[in-house]
């Protein structure tokens, strides 16, 4: 659950990339000509267009799995698959606009030294190496920004994704998920990748504090959300999970986290078995070609 802004492999807009399905969709609230952007969750691609003057947008040629549609600081999640699209090969989707938190913060700017402009040319430089998946790029351009800024934390939360990357990079983008919230306690996305690294090295009770803050600071972000859930049930407190993973839940219905899975066992161990039947179907609705399908079934069988 790592997050930088376009971290994934880039393509042009308008390129194919193999299938025979549509997706068309409409954003609301949205300034004239927003960009729309489809990021792959099952596997590593960017595609970007422009919404009509009417907000509409559409994307061709995709194939089956599951999507990101982001428009400004909304994202959602949509399924692309046959069953879906139905005989038109279209899927269908509507989300409403909101406004992107500025890419650097204040404190952040202040934090870039006597050369600001130098500083964000990099750290842009960097960050477009994330998108083209030259990691060599990315590392050299995050290290040049801290060697001249060791405050700007983004550029810490960068060389953390970097690290994240290679084989044997588990302490490394851990020390530089630190450093990136020791310099702002404010950034969310190192917040998130600090507390879901500690979530996925068995350090739930470390992890905490580092989810509740990033969940606090964005309440309507579904992975934000889900991640403080997945926290909260392995701690053992089935309450609070409950009310946070419904929360990304109807953020997002179709997130990628699944918070479904999780919400199914709460309910199983307090015995409300029609209650984790009703999440289990709703995950075998949401994600129908999921390669857990199967077992989710089974477990279906076994409630009931």
């Amino acid at each position: 659950m790592l997050r930088i802004a376009a971290f994934t492999l880039v393509l042009a807009a308008g390129q194919s990339i193999g299938g025979d399905l549509e997706l068309r969709g409409s954003v609301n609230d949205a300034p004239p000509g927003v960009r729309i952007t489809l990021t792959g969750v099952d596997r590593a691609f960017l595609i970007t267009t422009a919404a009509d003057p009417r907000g509409d947008f559409r994307f061709r040629s995709l194939i089956t799995g599951r999507y990101t549609l982001t428009a400004g600081d909304t994202r959602q999640t949509v399924v692309v698959n046959e069953e879906l699209a139905g005989p038109e090969h279209v899927i269908r989707a509507e989300l409403t606009y909101s406004a992107p938190a500025a890419m650097v913060s204040t404190r952040q700017l202040r934090s870039a030294g006597k050369n600001p402009e130098k500083v964000l040319a990099k750290y842009a430089e960097a960050e477009r190496g994330l998108a083209e998946s030259d990691i060599a790029t990315a590392r050299r351009k995050f290290e040049e920004v801290v060697a001249i800024a060791p405050e700007f934390s983004p550029a810490w939360n960068g060389l953390g994704v970097v690290a994240s990357q290679t084989a044997a990079g588990g302490a490394t983008a851990e020390a530089h998920f630190r450093r990136a919230v020791d310099t702002d306690p404010d950034n969310v996305d190192a917040l998130l990748n600090l507390g879901g690294l500690l979530l996925k090295t068995g350090r739930a009770e470390e992890a905490l504090p580092y989810n509740q803050r990033a969940a606090a600071a964005k309440p309507h972000d579904a992975l934000a959300q889900a991640q403080l859930g997945m926290n909260q049930y392995q701690l053992g407190f089935w309450d609070a999970a409950e009310r946070s993973l419904q929360a990304a839940k109807q953020i997002d219905p179709l997130h990628y986290s699944m918070p479904q899975i999780f919400l199914a066992e709460i309910y199983a161990r307090r015995g409300e078995k029609t209650k984790a039947i009703a999440e289990l179907e709703d995950l075998l609705g949401s994600h129908p070609d999921a390669k857990l399908a199967a077992t989710v079934r089974q477990s279906i069988a076994r409630l009931q």
